[in-house]
């Protein structure tokens, strides 16, 4: 009788257990929502990461059906979610379980994950439910495959008691901790209504909602203030969304309606220019990277704020900003500082939108004087070679008119003498008309060979003459490394730079076997380099530029400071904003816009000339800011050849004259004596 009661009781406790091991329809309903929800959203190929607690399979000490029971059900709807997520072969899945700390992660997905599915249990209260939401996720930053902007649907397999509340708690954490924004969460909810419009007959409906929150809406900023429900899941028989819209839209406007962006910056010209305007107890940035920062936040209509300047030393300040980053004090840091791999494990660069390369500085070629240049038109032996045609071709003219090849041949009275033809042929040479053409066969000939050859001659002369003339040009520049070794200028260092062509390695400037010498003030070395032009120093580019500009008031000069051709190191500047900030890729869209338009080029531009006007304001040389590439004005000096050649043919003709002179006196001397 005891042996068929126990088999009894066994025999209920099998039914009970199978039974209760069957989903029911709400669990069934759940997984298909959030089967539907993947489908629909994460996209076929991409990683999958299933997160779910230890408590789903915790082994409890109780041993009473009850308890056994609760927790299979729970772990019904992983082991279905698992099971239908599997069969439906479009996601690499990985399955994550933050409790277990006896497991070791042996192997991860290369790259960031894509998708994350969080199934929790609700505990007793919804505090409790916050917390297992946050172990799991507090277990998700600890993966190199971590990734902020992956979509994430969570799923609660119970409900709750505000689904409202819990959500708002969940978004705000997530968001201020981690930057996540891409979330919905799945909440069951029941919904009583009444029967027949019976007040004491009311009927139960279960639907699952949806529900997220859009940053930058409705007059909020960049915090959690409202949640909005997305959708509700209907649970029939066939079960579906109630409006069909999208769960993970682009929650982004193009507008930020005025909304604040906190901001860290140091001063580091030309990049970064403070001012602190004491009269009006407030401050104002400018600079190459401020104006990058100025277009993009007017591009999306956010408002500036800057925070407090740090103090201390260059590094110790950008240490400061991206401290302050990190613990979401200021939402961007500029502070001149270059794209780094060690950095970018802290904070997320922008695109490079400044590309400053560490240079040797060299004295910019001088202009070469226009006598010289327009000598310099053909070298020496071409001059030889024209001077010997005009010789060669006074000699011919000559012989031609006094050597009669046939009797009945003209006569060319005015080329019967040697001077006589010098003036002919030089005159020609000269692109003058001679008094009288040849009449002789020959010579006409030949003087027609002549003019051509003149022609052609003059026409190459003139027109490099003519450039020459307006713009002489420049001295050879230097432009390698062997080039400035030869040229034997001094070498002016500075300790920071030093340290810089230390930190990367460059010991190409121990070949440079002239004197070096220590530069205490580096404007007094930069100014010695432009003016004086005997030594050479490294630095940043943009940094010289715009220090020569500031210190030297000769404003007529096409450049200030020359650099090598040959880069030391190149930098790319970028903005840094936290990981996972939504703001980032609007960022880039608007910086790469801003490179292509040339805005910044432009800004460059006239942010030198605008220092070259105060340089003017406040000097006492009374410098002229006329642009010499805006238009030639012809002056006496580029007339000064001319005058130069007239002297000399003066001279030359009163040596002639001389000449003439007494060889009459000497020719009439002789005829008297006969």
């Amino acid at each position: 009788m005891h042996t068929k009661i126990l088999q009894f009781m066994v025999a209920i406790g099998i039914i009970h257990t199978v039974l209760s091991s069957l989903p029911t329809t709400q669990k069934r309903q759940l997984v298909l929502c959030g089967l539907t929800v993947l489908q629909r959203h994460f996209k076929t190929g991409n990683n999958l990461l299933v997160s779910f607690s230890h408590t789903t399979y915790s082994n409890t000490q109780q041993r009473t059906l009850s308890h056994t029971s609760k927790f299979k059900n729970d772990d019904q709807v992983v082991n279905l979610m698992l099971q239908k997520t599997n069969e439906a072969a479009r996601w690499a899945i990985l399955v994550s379980n933050p409790d277990q700390t006896s497991l070791e992660i042996t192997h991860e997905v290369q790259g960031k994950m894509d998708n994350y599915l969080v199934i929790v249990r609700p505990k007793g209260t919804d505090e409790e439910t916050f917390d297992e939401v946050q172990d799991q996720f507090d277990s998700f930053p600890k993966m190199k495959s971590w990734n902020q902007r992956a979509l994430f649907l969570i799923m609660l397999t119970e409900t709750i008691e505000e689904p409202k509340v819990l959500a708002h708690k969940i978004f705000d954490e997530l968001w201020k901790s981690e930057n996540v924004l891409n979330i919905v969460l799945l909440v069951p909810t029941v919904e009583e209504s009444l029967l027949h419009d019976n007040v004491r007959h009311t009927v139960k409906s279960m639907s699952f909602d949806l529900y997220t929150w859009f940053p930058y809406h409705s007059g909020h900023c960049a915090s959690v203030e409202e949640v909005a429900l997305l959708d509700q899941w209907i649970v029939t028989n066939s079960g579906g969304f109630l409006k069909e819209v999208p769960l993970f839209p682009n929650k982004i406007p193009a507008n930020l309606h005025a909304c604040p962006l906190r901001v860290c910056a140091t001063e580091e010209q030309p990049f970064v220019l403070y001012k602190d305007l004491q009269q009006k107890n407030t401050s104002e940035y400018s600079g190459l990277e401020i104006e990058f920062l100025i277009i993009t936040t007017q591009a999306m209509n956010a408002t500036l704020v800057y925070v407090p300047q740090p103090t201390g030393t260059e590094i110790l300040k950008r240490i400061t900003c991206l401290t302050k980053l990190n613990f979401g004090l200021c939402d961007i840091v500029v502070a001149t500082i270059p794209l780094d791999l060690n950095i970018m494990e802290y904070a997320e660069p922008t695109i490079p939108y400044l590309q400053t390369a560490f240079r040797w500085l060299i004295p910019c070629p001088t202009p070469v004087p226009r006598m010289e240049r327009i000598l310099g038109i053909f070298n020496l032996t071409v001059w030889f070679s024209l001077t010997l045609v005009l010789i060669l071709t006074t000699i011919i003219f000559w012989c031609f008119s006094n050597r009669h090849f046939h009797f009945l041949e003209k006569h060319s009275p005015t080329y019967k003498t040697l001077s006589q033809n010098l003036s002919e042929v030089w005159a020609v040479s000269m692109a003058v008309s001679v008094p009288k053409l040849p009449v002789n066969t020959k010579l006409r000939v030949f003087f027609l060979l002549f003019v051509w050859y003149s022609f052609a001659i003059n026409t190459v002369f003139q027109a490099f003459f003519i450039t020459y003339l307006v713009e002489p040009g420049y001295s050879k520049q230097i432009k390698t490394f062997d080039e400035l070794i030869q040229s034997g200028l001094m070498y002016g260092y500075l300790e920071d730079s030093e340290i810089a062509l230390n930190f990367s390695m460059y010991y190409e400037r121990t070949k440079i076997r002239s004197p070096r010498f220590y530069c205490s003030n580096y404007d007094d070395c930069l100014e010695r380099l432009t003016t004086h032009g005997d030594i050479t120093m490294a630095g940043f580019q943009y940094t010289a530029e715009y220090d020569a500009v500031k210190i030297i008031s000769n404003y007529k000069k096409k450049k200030e400071v020359c650099f090598l051709d040959e880069d030391i190191y190149k930098t790319n500047l970028v903005m840094y904003m936290q990981i996972g900030n939504p703001l980032i890729h609007m960022a880039n869209t608007i910086i790469r816009r801003t490179i292509e338009a040339g805005l910044v080029d432009n800004y460059w531009s006239m942010m030198k000339w605008r220092v070259r006007l105060e340089n003017v304001a406040n000097s006492t040389c009374g410098a002229d800011l006329t642009d010499d590439n805006e238009y030639f004005a012809l002056t006496l000096s580029h007339l000064k050849i001319a005058f130069i050649i007239l002297p000399v043919g003066y001279i030359l003709c009163s040596i002639i004259f001389i000449a003439e002179l007494l060889h009459a006196r000497i020719s009439t001397r002789q005829n008297k004596r006969k």
